[in-house]
């Protein structure tokens, strides 16, 4: 690299330090302990107590496969969407840590997991994934939206349901190619 795009580089990252501590200064303000910060802690904690009461213990391993296929995917797409500008979080849990934590580790993930325990082959599993992937594109969003936890800048529900529905049957198909693997 020459002199002038590492001191280019520099500005950028000197910027980015400002307006992080700008944010974490702005969430300690008005974010910290309000309720929609606790509202976000239980979204957190609440889906993964139930599930640890709920879980189907037999298929535990192939739910949790499906799950922490979710989890990762979840990470990625909502990063590069935040980062794209195509939606925004404006309350946190932790300011520093993955925008959206609560969905990406315990709502989006916990949600499908039940769906996949309850409903794991054929007619019935897609029937369930129309279902929950409408129910979190068209109610859940919107919700969040409705309460001020996310926020669309450049986004359609409809790109959401798809993805949802595609990333389902994908994990599935996915979650079944390797428990199939493992058990041969």
């Amino acid at each position: 690299m020459n002199k002038r795009t590492i001191e280019e580089y520099n500005k950028i990252y000197v910027q980015n330090q400002e307006t992080i501590k700008s944010y974490v200064d702005y969430w300690k303000e008005n974010v910290l302990f309000q309720w929609e910060w606790w509202l976000l802690v239980a979204f957190l904690v609440v889906p993964w107590l139930l599930f640890l009461r709920y879980k189907n213990k037999e298929r535990l391993p192939e739910i949790l496969i499906f799950g922490l296929l979710w989890i990762n995917t979840s990470i990625l797409l909502d990063g590069l969407g935040y980062n794209f500008g195509a939606w925004g979080y404006p309350v946190q849990i932790i300011p520093y840590l993955q925008k959206a934590l609560p969905y990406d580790l315990a709502i989006i993930p916990v949600t499908f997991m039940f769906m996949y325990q309850l409903f794991p082959k054929g007619l019935a599993f897609y029937v369930a994934n129309l279902i929950c992937s409408f129910g979190a594109s068209y109610i859940a969003e919107p919700l969040s939206e409705w309460v001020h936890l996310y926020e669309i800048n450049d986004w359609e529900y409809i790109y959401s349901f798809i993805i949802y529905f595609i990333l389902n049957t994908l994990f599935r198909l996915l979650t079944l190619k390797i428990t199939t693997f493992h058990r041969e």
